[in-house]
């Protein structure tokens, strides 16, 4: 978004592995309309602790919230990842045992890209990370109180499920247990939506969010003086 002569290309993640020929699983172009600020959703694919809540029965399980959550800063890129020890096996994972050693390993690229390694071994096995297991998640805002979502799936699944079946998972998951929650939360904070003027309460698995909006805050702020700068020289 914003000017063409001023996007820089080598800034844009490099997800060319989604159409990596030799992983034929591919589960991408999907889509969805979210009623709410970008921000928002980032806030809620940066606190991977809220797979093992919001997620019970689909795409987590409640031996998740026992996890180890790290955090690394690079840049303008965030990381959260989440260490799981002898946790019980999700569907998608379910080939590998029924309690394994599995991550997730979310990377928010600013301002709205982010890729999240899926991975898992039975417990006490040697861990391969990253694993051949990711999710893409790219936001383009509408408006200011609405955003483009696309996402998708690039990975071995079990063997005996299809990507149609992943599809339907995925799909379950963000429309019917992601989407109402964020919304509900941007209609609670009111027409402005400033997230700071609410006050919230921040937990220590919101850290990873809130470094991404500190991160944005300063690229917002660096454009729009850039911006004014360039219109005074004008």
């Amino acid at each position: 978004m914003g000017h063409p002569d001023a996007a820089d290309p080598a800034s844009i993640p490099d997800y060319s592995y989604i159409t990596d020929d030799s992983l034929d699983q591919a589960n991408i172009g999907n889509y969805l309309r979210v009623q709410a600020n970008y921000q928002l959703i980032i806030d809620n694919l940066m606190d991977l602790t809220h797979v093992g809540i919001l997620h019970e029965g689909s795409l987590g399980n409640e031996s998740m919230l026992a996890g180890q959550l790290e955090l690394v800063e690079s840049g303008n890129d965030v990381c959260a990842n989440l260490w799981m020890p002898q946790s019980e096996a999700p569907p998608y994972l379910r080939n590998r045992g029924p309690i394994i050693d599995q991550w997730l390993d979310m990377r928010w690229t600013c301002p709205s890209s982010l890729s999240l390694n899926i991975g898992g071994t039975a417990s006490g096995e040697p861990i391969e990370r990253p694993s051949n297991f990711n999710a893409i998640h790219i936001l383009t805002p509408e408006t200011e109180y609405s955003t483009h979502y696309f996402y998708g799936t690039h990975g071995r699944l079990n063997p005996d499920d299809t990507i149609e079946q992943m599809r339907k998972l995925q799909t379950h998951a963000f429309l019917e247990e992601d989407l109402p929650m964020i919304e509900k939360c941007a209609a609670m904070m009111g027409p402005t939506q400033d997230f700071w003027a609410s006050k919230p309460i921040l937990l220590e698995s919101d850290a990873a969010a809130v470094r991404s909006r500190r991160i944005l805050d300063r690229a917002i702020a660096q454009e729009a003086a850039s911006t004014c700068v360039a219109h005074t020289t004008e």
